[in-house]
């Protein structure tokens, strides 16, 4: 067994995912099992998912490559970053929209284990980016969205019926309602950062064109389409469906659980 292998095995069974941990690692990031068991045989030095493969356990890309033996994600050590700085993301002033914009590794939150709620509503129909906040990161100026609350969810209901990284994870409130009846203005989502690939067709994302804020719609893969192409589909019958290249597409993450009053 490789480095690699046994710190995916060895972590798999710290998260007390020990029998069927590759099962629910393959679900966690988009992969056959059979792929996963390859990897932890020895079989793949740097798999394609490793990032996704980190994240889901929580720990970092340089711990299951062997480069550290500190499994701790940066947020999580000592020398992070200041509990006070309330910004769970930070992003270059002139960067576009996309995944680099929504990132967790700099955020701490107040209650151990809650997840942040981001001053950015991924429209349904509408969108809106809210406000951003500046501050120094490492001697660096970075840029990130507010936290405006945080939300409490067990770990182990977010990674086993949620299917998320908690560490990864953030909760996005909605408007508009191109989305609707599933989901209502007001509305929160919870947004897994790692699930960033389209890996199972009528599933709901929030995505941008690598320029707009954020919307949430469901995505559709239109087969034998070359290059790939996908529907953007709304959930309200009389919103019309877009069809774009899939390259042209910026995956934020996979809306994976609904806060909701009904």
């Amino acid at each position: 067994m490789s480095v690699l292998g046994k710190r995916i095995a060895d972590r798999l069974i710290d998260l007390g995912h020990g029998k069927g941990g590759q099962t629910w690692l393959a679900n966690q990031v988009g992969m056959r099992q059979q792929g996963i068991q390859a990897i932890i045989a020895g079989r793949s030095e740097r798999p394609r998912k490793l990032r996704e493969i980190a994240a889901a356990l929580d720990t970092t890309q340089d711990y299951l490559l062997g480069d550290t033996d500190d499994p701790a994600l940066p947020h999580e050590r000592t020398h992070g970053p200041n509990p006070e700085d309330e910004t769970a993301g930070f992003r270059e002033p002139d960067s576009d929209f996309g995944y680099d914009a929504y990132k967790r590794e700099s955020y701490q939150p107040k209650i151990p284990g809650a997840l942040p709620e981001l001053d950015a509503v991924p429209g349904a129909g509408e969108d809106a980016v809210g406000d951003f906040v500046a501050i120094q990161v490492g001697g660096e100026t970075g840029i990130g969205h507010a936290v405006t609350a945080e939300w409490y969810f067990p770990p182990e209901y977010l990674r086993s019926e949620a299917k998320v990284a908690p560490n990864h994870t953030i909760v996005m409130p909605v408007v508009g309602d191109s989305m609707i009846p599933t989901y209502q203005p007001g509305d929160r989502v919870l947004v897994d950062l790692t699930q960033n690939e389209l890996v199972a067709d009528s599933t709901v994302y929030v995505i941008s064109d690598g320029q707009s804020p954020p919307q949430i719609n469901r995505l559709t893969r239109i087969l034998f389409s070359d290059p790939p192409e996908v529907d953007i589909i709304s959930d309200n019958v009389d919103q019309a469906k877009q069809r774009v290249e899939l390259d042209r597409l910026v995956i934020i993450g996979r809306v994976c659980g609904l806060v909701a009053r009904r």
